[in-house]
């Protein structure tokens, strides 16, 4: 995952299906890259997600105000949220890869 060219060095992913069936799941490292898991087991059951994103420099911490949790992030908000995000993908049968080149405008 990287935004504007540059790997994102953490955050989460949400896989949402369309439609019916279970939420997916990934972890992003320090290089920018992840493995969903769907229920935990590795990958994705075939069908079209709507992705959401978040990525902070720090954990948020219990008390923190808006303004210092915009001060944290490391992507658009928009990113946090299926309706706003723009990320969509579908999966197929076998092995998929799914690169997320991220933009802060």
């Amino acid at each position: 995952m990287t935004l504007d060219g540059q790997p994102v060095p953490r955050g989460q992913i949400v896989l949402q299906p369309v439609g019916r069936g279970p939420l997916a799941f990934a972890q992003v490292d320090e290089h920018g890259t992840y493995s969903v898991q769907t229920a935990g087991s590795k990958g994705l059951i075939p069908g079209k997600y709507q992705i959401t994103v978040i990525a902070f420099k720090k954990e948020p911490w219990d008390g923190i105000t808006r303004a210092e949790l915009d001060e944290i992030r490391l992507i658009p908000v928009r990113y946090s949220s299926p309706e706003t995000s723009g990320l969509q993908v579908d999966v197929e049968k076998g092995a998929n890869h799914c690169d997320l080149n991220l933009k802060t405008a």
